[in-house]
C-alpha cells in the first residue's frame, strides 16, 4: 500500500511515469520517498479497482483533486 499526502514540485504531480497501470520511470526522483518501485502495477486507487490506464487516469486526476481540496491523501494498491 502506498499513501501520497503531498504532490511533487511546482506542477503537483505523483512523479511517476505509468504505462498500461505499471510504472515504467520516475519523472520525479522524490517519488521513490513514497514506496513506488519501477515496475509496480496499479491496481486499486483508493477502494476502487481500476482495470486499465483510462480508469486510473481518471481516478488519479479526481484524487490529486480531493488532495488538494480536503487533504484526503491519495491510497494505492
Amino acid at each position: 500500500k502506498i499513501v501520497v499526502a503531498e504532490l511533487i514540485g511546482a506542477e503537483k504531480t505523483l512523479g511517476l511515469r505509468i504505462e498500461n497501470r505499471v510504472i515504467t520511470a520516475f519523472t520525479k526522483p522524490e517519488a521513490v520517498r513514497f514506496g513506488w518501485r519501477l515496475g509496480d502495477c496499479l491496481v486499486v486507487l483508493g477502494r476502487q479497482r481500476v482495470a486499465s490506464q483510462e480508469a486510473l487516469l481518471a481516478g488519479i486526476a479526481a484524487a490529486k483533486e480531493a488532495l488538494r481540496s480536503n487533504g484526503n491523501p491519495m491510497e494505492f494498491l
